[in-house]
Formats: C-alpha cells, structure tokens, sequence
C-alpha cells in the first residue's frame, strides 16, 4: 500500500496508462458509488496463485460442545415448561449437530411434546458441501450486509 501511495504521490490521470507508468502500471480506476480506487497492473497476473482452500488437518481430533436451556413456570395450579437441548461435535472432518426440544402445556392432560428441530452431520471438500440428515435451511453466511452512504 505504500509503495503505491508513493508511485502516485504526484497525480496520476484515471483511465490507461500512457507513459511513464511504474511497476507494469496498467489503468487507473476510481469508482464514485463506493470510493474505490483499483490499479490494474501487468504484475497481477505473474503472482503465484494463493490455494483456493485451506487444507484440513491430517489428524483430527473429535470434540463436543453441549447447551441446554430450562425454562419453568409455575401459576400455582400448574407447572408448565420446556427444555431445550443442543449438542455440536466433531470426528474426521465431519461437524455433527443434534437440536431438540420438550415442552409440557398447561392443558389437563399435560401433554408432553417433542420436536427434533435438526440432527445432521456436514463436511466440507473443497469446493463441495455435503449436509446429511434432517434439517431446516438457514441464512448463514447468505446475509449481506446493506450499502449505505457515508
């Protein structure tokens, strides 16, 4: 960043570069709706490319993350409730994840029900994601946030 800062210290004018132009100075470009200035060089090119995925471990180890939640109320004729139970883990390369819930009703009856809200496992191979078992979509990773000015 500061070499460039210092090749363009004098001024330089936007569009192809003509003459004079440091470093296989290409173009200039200067975006208006988001402030960007892009250098378009001949370099670019020539650099060995960076991995397009990050290797796994060779050995990988399992883990597990455990998360319970208790919710409990009482109006002193009847006990109503739920319990929430979520569990995350690891084993070669593959996350697993399991996520339930039981909750009791203030009907007569107290009727128990329970839901199995996901119980999947997931693995990632370079450029092919494998999901397997029960679940419900999500916005993970699918959220972007909104351009603002300013």
């Amino acid at each position: 960043r500061q070499l460039w800062q210092q090749r363009l210290e004098g001024g330089r004018m936007l569009g192809d570069c003509l003459q004079n132009c440091p470093d296989g100075l290409q173009a200039i470009h200067y975006s208006l709706a988001n402030s960007q200035l892009s250098l378009l060089t001949s370099n670019a090119e020539k650099r060995e490319q960076d991995a397009l995925f990050h290797r796994l471990p060779e050995q990988s180890d399992a883990g597990l993350l455990l998360r319970n939640q208790l919710n409990l109320v009482n109006d002193g004729n009847q006990t109503t409730g739920r319990i929430g139970l979520l569990g995350q883990g690891n084993l070669h390369n593959w996350t697993t994840l399991a996520d339930a819930r039981v909750d009791r009703s203030p009907s007569e009856q107290g009727d128990m029900r329970y839901r199995m809200n996901q119980l999947y496992a997931q693995s990632l191979h370079e450029a092919h994601f494998f999901r397997l078992g029960y679940f419900s979509t999500d916005s993970q990773g699918l959220v972007r946030q909104p351009a603002l000015l300013g």
